[in-house]
């Protein structure tokens, strides 16, 4: 076991919502708001390299995922935003999905946050120039 935090999480039992084979389900230690729910793998797995979960670690993950965001749904009566935070946008290196009760639609946030439209509109040309950007 590593030095990370979130490997000893199985010891905090209080904040342990649902523990499966490969996967625990948690309140996050610095909540948002009340249901802020995070799901990680029991295994260190860090945030860049979550594509090494096993088959049997990532249908299990997406499992809890799902069975998460139904007892929120159930519990809070809200839409549940679901993300992961990445790079300087995250506080631990174990991977860790967010999962929390949410009034507004992702779109308006994001949009309300950066100072955006909540719509754009592309043209063939501007989509295209998007995906060759990417690719490349």
């Amino acid at each position: 076991m590593t030095d990370c935090s979130l490997c000893h999480i199985l010891t905090e039992e209080y904040r342990c919502i649902k523990i499966t084979e490969c996967n625990i389900a948690v309140i996050c230690k610095d909540p948002i708001k009340d249901g802020h729910i995070m799901v990680l793998p029991k295994r260190h797995v860090t945030q860049n390299n979550y594509s090494t979960l096993s088959i049997e670690e990532s249908h299990d993950l997406l499992t809890l995922i799902e069975d998460i965001q139904h007892l929120l749904t159930e519990k809070y009566d809200q839409d549940i935003m679901i993300f992961k935070n990445s790079n300087s946008h995250s506080s631990q290196p174990h991977f860790h999905m967010h999962l929390i009760p949410c009034k507004g639609n992702t779109r308006k946030m994001i949009a309300a946050y950066e100072n955006i439209p909540t719509h754009g509109t592309y043209t063939e040309v501007e989509y295209k120039a998007m995906k060759d950007y990417l690719l490349s």
